[in-house]
């Protein structure tokens, strides 16, 4: 054997010593590997992909509730704060009190004005019944009246010619003028009478008028005195507490704001191209960055209509403005959607808070495209 086949001989002895080696193995179990891992990735990832295609998400939204900012309905000094910053307070609690002197003051005066427009109305009333009685008798009087002038007058006319004749006396031509004169002062006085009656009536109606007048100033004055106590007009908590014992406040200073606990909702803001699969009344699912292992169920409420189309958020409309940047490409704008989550526990329930939101498209409406980042 030459040595050219002899160096053969030990390569090829070489070669089948280790076709059977540990490393050989090593590598084809590390490419088996790297294949399961890849397929892996593949399946995870079209998943994914359809997830995202049939849930639209965003992370563009905050955890918000209706707010009420609370002052004084009147002028007045404080007296009284009942509650503390971040208190959970019961619709109807107070929450603080402004100085109730000068309007319980003011009410005694409405009252004791109310008393004496009431005392002087049923007065007036009494004298009208009296006058009732006599009002018969009254018109009567008038008519005797009358017919008392027009005798003494046809006497008169009668006697005149006669006395100038010289026929009848002067004494009975006087005593027929003096008749006259008579019938028609009594006619006078029955007629006065009459009208005083009347002004009477019309007395009493300005009386009512004036105890109505009174009692609706007493009634704004007790409604005062009830507006120095500031109660909560829901269930809420309260936040922004600004103002302490003695401060002198005036009406529409607020100086507190009370969140409506029965509110809680998150603003979304959604893709344009995302919003054909979300309809009100669509399921969503919230997770909130203070506790993201907690998912709060949720609703959605309502659908953004418009948002600001201006980079001016001073122009009047007071419509959403969400900003779009990248002026040089097309963006999807964002339109706020509101989801009304329910009973989300206590510790996520802070206004302001980032949140994400995973929306169960409407099965009636097939979304455009994907989620949303």
């Amino acid at each position: 054997m030459s040595a050219r086949e002899a160096m053969r001989q030990r390569i090829t002895d070489r070669h089948g010593a280790g076709s059977g080696s540990p490393g050989r193995w090593r590598r084809i179990i590390g490419v088996g590997l790297l294949i399961g891992v890849l397929l892996g990735a593949g399946i995870m990832g079209e998943r994914v992909v359809s997830t995202l295609d049939t849930r639209p998400r965003t992370s563009d939204a905050q955890i918000a509730a209706d707010t009420t900012l609370l002052g004084a309905p009147l002028p007045g000094r404080v007296v009284e704060i009942a509650v503390r910053e971040n208190q959970p307070v019961k619709a109807g609690a107070v929450l603080f009190t402004i100085d109730p002197a000068p309007y319980a003051m003011a009410l005694s005066q409405a009252e004791a004005t109310l008393d004496a427009a009431t005392a002087e109305l049923a007065n007036a009333r009494r004298r009208i019944e009296a006058e009732a009685a006599n009002a018969d008798g009254a018109r009567d009087e008038i008519e005797r009246a009358e017919d008392d002038l027009a005798l003494a007058e046809r006497t008169v006319e009668r006697l005149t010619p006669l006395a100038e004749a010289g026929i009848v006396s002067q004494q009975t031509y006087d005593e027929a003028v003096t008749a006259r004169a008579n019938a028609q002062t009594a006619l006078r006085q029955a007629q006065q009478a009459a009208v005083a009656s009347v002004d009477l009536i019309e007395t009493a109606e300005a009386l009512e008028a004036e105890r109505d007048a009174a009692r609706a100033a007493a009634q704004l004055a007790r409604w005062e005195l009830e507006q120095t106590t500031v109660r909560a007009p829901f269930d809420g908590v309260v936040v922004g507490l600004s103002a302490a014992r003695g401060q002198y406040l005036v009406p529409g200073e607020s100086i507190l704001t009370l969140i409506d606990d029965q509110s809680w909702h998150a603003v979304a803001l959604v893709r344009e191209t995302d919003l054909a699969g979300i309809r009100p009344g669509s399921d969503a699912e919230v997770s909130v960055a203070i506790d993201t292992s907690t998912a709060v169920k949720g609703r959605v409420e309502s659908i953004g209509r418009g948002i600001q189309l201006s980079d001016d958020v001073d122009l009047a409309g007071r419509l959403p403005y969400v900003q779009a940047t990248l002026d040089w490409v097309q963006v999807a704008r964002r339109f706020p959607v509101r989801v009304k989550l329910d009973n989300p526990p206590d510790h996520l329930r802070r206004l302001g808070a980032s949140a994400r939101v995973v929306f169960t498209p409407d099965a009636s409406a097939a979304p455009e495209s994907g989620g949303g980042r």
